[in-house]
């Protein structure tokens, strides 16, 4: 019962006079009066893959984001043009204050960080890159836009999940980044089944942007748990909602549900795949409109 419509494709010209970058990953979609929907797109490219577009952050690095401009009421496309240029592995993030997190699910030297991209831009920017926020292997960013406190999941098989606390509205990226821990020692939630349940808390991280790819071994040396493999995050009714793809008594994805307060909360395995043919390695998760969770799935 689903249909379509072709907007645009790799390669062809957007208004810029740039090509359509490959490889388009997380999106956020912005309504923006006068203009129209806003599409901001990522673009996995790595180091080693030159991309176009000026100025870039690293010229040697092909990622980065577009944005494709809708008609809300044709669903048409009406322009399109490049945001950033020049990071590495653009792969999902999240509508935060200010614009688009654009995370790198990298840690060559010089990546690892978010980007904060400007969705009224009509062409690429100088990159605005947020140290706060951590260097590590990104995949999503979740804002409580009540609260700007900004949730980020790790892609990694040993990695944390992630909190930054922002000093204050006037200051929505100079703040404290933490790490979630589960009682006096590093927890592995690899193998929790659906439906455990643990009293989560949080742990601040001194060194927020190291330069070695070592963040999460400093947070777990300190205690914080680990999350395998946290890709996709949404907030919704109070809670996030976080993938942690390769967890799970199968090692084929679990789905987790943190009530979080300023001290902390309660962690829960929503689901827990024991059979790869109803669950299979989530990864992406939204909130639709009518209150179901919609993932999708990344395993074989």
């Amino acid at each position: 019962g689903f249909t379509y419509r072709i907007l645009e494709r790799s390669g062809a010209r957007m208004d810029d006079g740039l090509p359509v970058p490959i490889r388009p990953d997380g999106m956020a979609c912005f309504d923006l009066p006068g203009e129209g929907w806003v599409l901001t797109r990522n673009h996995e490219l790595p180091v080693g893959v030159p991309g176009p577009g000026r100025p870039a952050y690293d010229p040697a690095a092909g990622g980065g984001v577009s944005r494709l401009v809708i008609d809300p009421d044709t669903l048409t496309r009406r322009s399109s043009n490049l945001l950033l240029a020049g990071t590495a592995m653009n792969c999902s993030g999240g509508a935060g204050a200010g614009g688009w997190l654009s995370c790198e699910e990298a840690v060559d030297p010089g990546h690892g960080f978010v980007f904060l991209c400007d969705p009224t831009a009509d062409g690429a920017r100088e990159p605005v890159r947020l140290d706060a926020l951590g260097r590590f292997r990104h995949e999503a960013a979740a804002t409580d836009l009540d609260t700007g406190v900004v949730y980020l999941t790790e892609d990694r098989p040993d990695g944390c999940l992630y909190r930054f606390v922002p000093e204050g509205p006037s200051a929505p990226y100079a703040g404290r980044l933490q790490a979630l821990a589960i009682g006096g020692t590093s927890a592995d939630t690899g193998a929790w089944a659906r439906g455990r349940r643990a009293e989560h808390h949080w742990i601040d991280l001194e060194r927020p942007a190291p330069e070695e790819d070592v963040l999460r071994l400093e947070a777990r040396s300190r205690g914080a748990a680990v999350i395998r493999r946290g890709e996709g995050a949404c907030l919704a009714d109070g809670a996030l909602y976080v993938c942690a793809t390769s967890g799970g008594p199968i090692g084929a994805g679990q789905i987790l549900r943190l009530e979080d307060g300023p001290d902390g909360g309660e962690l829960e395995v929503l689901a827990a795949s024991t059979d790869r043919a109803e669950l299979d390695m989530p990864d992406n998760v939204a909130i639709s409109p009518g209150g179901l969770l919609v993932f999708v799935e990344d395993g074989p």
